[in-house]
């Protein structure tokens, strides 16, 4: 299951982002309807640490890649819904 692409269908704040691409990999806890798994992590979110430096790389590389949609003014993302690896190839 891809958690941030199901997730950010709506504009969603960075460290909602950085957690559903956790969430992906295995490191976070799975999100439920209470968000009980986001709360747990969030102190690690939040401070500055390798593994919240490192989930803030990979979506500002998803972004710069077109994954990711990117609002300056409300600084939240988005997936992409018109994005096509064979388009980026």
């Amino acid at each position: 299951m891809n958690y941030l692409k199901e997730r950010a269908q709506e504009w969603i704040e960075p460290d909602m982002a950085m957690y559903f691409v956790g969430c992906n990999l295995g490191i976070f806890p799975p999100p439920d309807s209470e968000l009980s798994g986001y709360r747990a992590v969030k102190k690690i979110l939040w401070s500055s640490n390798d593994i919240e430096e490192t989930l803030e790389l990979v979506i500002k590389r998803l972004y710069r890649n077109n994954i990711l949609l990117f609002n300056e003014d409300t600084q939240k993302y988005k997936w992409n819904d018109n994005f096509s690896l064979v388009n980026e190839i």
